[in-house]
């Protein structure tokens, strides 16, 4: 809330220039969907013929199969906290696998990577900073929060508090 207060201001109206200097809001978005990407599986069907450095081959027309959520969550890419939510390892000097391109694929990647990909993570930004600007949020003491993978993963029992902030609505 820090940083959209230093921004906004208690009453100033977010707009997309303002994300650029809100960077902790965006990190804070690519953590979560890091941690629980919205589409937690992905297909996809060789084009060719291809052998993996751990000696699995794939024939073309053969469909592989991976989990986001195994990707996003490898200690082996993200280091020892990498069940934790530490959106700073998105800011500069943070830790994140940086060399690893396909490390963090909220919105898959190549040519059928989300083409709304931009979009949704402007329009989160700006909702996220217009919430924090006018709410102190927490997680409800009495939620039991649990993880549900239909075609996308949605929250069950997930309960928040809001506070308002600056004179803003109940």
């Amino acid at each position: 809330q820090a940083e959209v207060d230093a921004v906004l201001g208690p009453t100033r109206s977010c707009t997309l220039s303002d994300l650029a200097s809100m960077p902790l809001v965006k990190a804070c978005l690519n953590e979560a969907l890091r941690l629980r990407p919205p589409a937690p599986n992905m297909d996809r069907v060789a084009a060719r013929d291809i052998t993996f450095p751990c000696g699995v081959t794939l024939k073309k027309g053969d469909t592989a199969f991976f989990s986001m959520l195994l990707l996003h969550n490898d200690k082996r890419l993200w280091g020892e906290r990498a069940r934790e939510f530490v959106p700073r390892r998105w800011l500069p000097g943070g830790e994140r696998p940086e060399q690893q391109p396909f490390a963090f694929l909220p919105f898959s990647a190549g040519p059928r990577n989300c083409i709304g990909s931009k979009f949704a993570m402007q329009e989160s930004s700006l909702i996220l900073a217009t919430i924090l600007q006018h709410y102190t949020v927490e997680l409800d003491p009495t939620s039991n929060v649990k993880i549900k993978s239909v075609l996308t993963i949605v929250p069950d029992d997930l309960r928040v508090r809001t506070r308002p902030r600056h004179g803003a609505p109940a």
